[in-house]
């Protein structure tokens, strides 16, 4: 049978981002059991606070929690960015922008996108960015299509490497063969979690 935090756990997955309240709804317990037990994932690395989501009347905004990505130890955020300093290291500025695509061309998919429908191409490329836990998805917009990712699998290091939003840059461009351009990068959405938003075309 499995113990609380193993149904806390399962919960968070299934929903992505929860709050403390839907999960003390959700699994018939205490606000403040959820709470206590919530505190005690994230003190061990298994849950992070994203943001905040306002309380429909006066109380205080609610705390919005995800898996920390991850669950297994291990140091590949390090070793990504580490790898990263020292391939940009060795290329002058000009030089970045064609290591940056290559990397892109690496990460396509390993059979090309060739429909001639665009509406197909947003289609099959939300499909392989999801495969890489993107959380993609794509809608109409009046200056074209746009492509929203509403996670970042390299949140970890875009900090210090926004080149990365650059690959994303190309890796779209690649997929859709249309210029793309981001028009946001993790911005907050009015329920507190970030995305990026590239214009296509």
């Amino acid at each position: 049978m499995p113990t609380t935090r193993q149904r806390i756990l399962e919960y968070i997955q299934s929903r992505e981002v929860v709050t403390a309240a839907e999960i003390s709804n959700a699994l018939h317990m205490t606000a403040a059991n959820a709470r206590h037990h919530l505190s005690v994932l994230r003190d061990e690395g298994v849950v992070q606070v994203i943001g905040q989501r306002p309380s429909p009347g006066r109380g205080r905004p609610k705390d919005l929690y995800r898996l920390w990505r991850p669950l297994a130890r291990h140091n590949l955020d390090g070793l990504a960015q580490a790898l990263l300093s020292k391939l940009l290291e060795e290329v002058d500025t000009e030089a970045r922008e064609g290591l940056l695509e290559k990397i892109a061309l690496k990460m396509a998919p390993p059979a090309p996108v060739t429909s001639k429908n665009l509406t197909q191409r947003l289609a099959q490329a939300v499909q392989h960015l999801n495969r890489m836990s993107y959380q993609a998805r794509w809608e109409a917009h009046a200056q074209g299509p746009r492509v929203i990712f509403q996670h970042c699998p390299y949140a970890a290091i875009v900090g210090p490497h926004p080149e990365v939003c650059r690959m994303d840059q190309f890796l779209l461009r690649n997929m859709l063969g249309f210029p793309v351009q981001q028009i946001s990068r993790l911005e907050m959405t009015p329920s507190s979690i970030p995305q990026c938003v590239f214009r296509i075309g």
